[in-house]
Formats: structure tokens, C-alpha cells, sequence
């Protein structure tokens, strides 16, 4: 098995790095094992700058952004400005996947992540909009 290096910025990252090496650990593809990091940080409640209970912006929305790169083929995909789709970094996957483009933003990285499976949800939480609140 090839050696593998995952690397976390923040404290709350290390969530991802657990998940995704246990996947590299199992020879799971890297992009395999990135996304499923990222999902995990995306459904902790208790992190409040991405996916659900993530911190809303200015007008008190949930609006987030992802990109992912295959290291092998070089092939991006990447979302932006997306509200109600918890899991932004697996929409990117599909942006790199299923479709020409780049990157999807907004209403149109909605949608799609929509018209793909994705379930609209509200990404607040009492406690992230008592945040929010509190911050804003």
C-alpha cells in the first residue's frame, strides 16, 4: 500500500483526518476518502462554518462552497453560494463528474445538486442562528 498524508487546518479538521485515513488505510481511493472526510465535518452540529449548523451569512443565510480535484486526471469540480444542499463537497464531486463545467454557483449548484438526489434541507440549527445573532 502507498503511504498517505492527511492534513487538517483547523481543529475541528480532525474529524476529517480520522475518517479519511481510516479510508486510505482500507485502499479506498484518496478522492473516495476526501469527500467522506469532508461529510463528516459537514454533519458535525457542533462546527459552525460548514454544512449543517454552519454560520450564516450577512442576511442570515447558509450559503457554501466546495472544490474537489481528481490528483490522477486533474478533473475539478466545484460549487459555490449554495444554500439548502448539506454535503457541498460531494456536489463538487458530481459538478466534476456529470458535467462540463467547472463550477456551479447559486441557485444553478442547487438545483442540480437537487435534480441529482441531494435533499433540500435547512442548515440552521437553534444553536447556530442563536450565533449568528449573537455575532451579527
Amino acid at each position: 500500500m502507498a503511504d498517505y498524508l492527511v492534513i487538517a487546518t483547523w481543529p475541528f479538521g480532525m474529524t476529517a483526518v480520522k475518517v479519511a485515513a481510516e479510508l486510505l488505510q482500507q485502499g479506498k481511493p484518496a478522492l473516495d476518502a476526501a469527500i467522506a472526510g469532508a461529510q463528516a465535518v459537514e454533519d458535525d452540529p457542533k462546527v459552525h462554518s460548514v454544512g449543517y449548523a454552519g454560520l450564516a451569512n450577512a442576511i442570515g443565510t447558509v450559503q457554501l462552497d466546495a472544490c474537489v480535484m481528481d490528483g490522477h486526471s486533474l478533473a475539478c469540480g466545484a460549487v459555490a453560494g449554495v444554500e439548502n444542499i448539506r454535503h457541498p463537497a460531494a456536489l463538487a464531486r458530481l459538478v466534476m463528474e456529470k458535467t462540463p463545467h467547472i463550477l456551479l454557483v447559486g441557485e444553478g449548484a442547487r438545483t442540480f445538486g437537487i435534480e441529482h438526489g441531494f435533499p433540500w434541507e435547512n442548515l440552521s440549527t437553534p444553536e447556530s442562528a442563536a450565533l449568528w445573532e449573537k455575532q451579527r
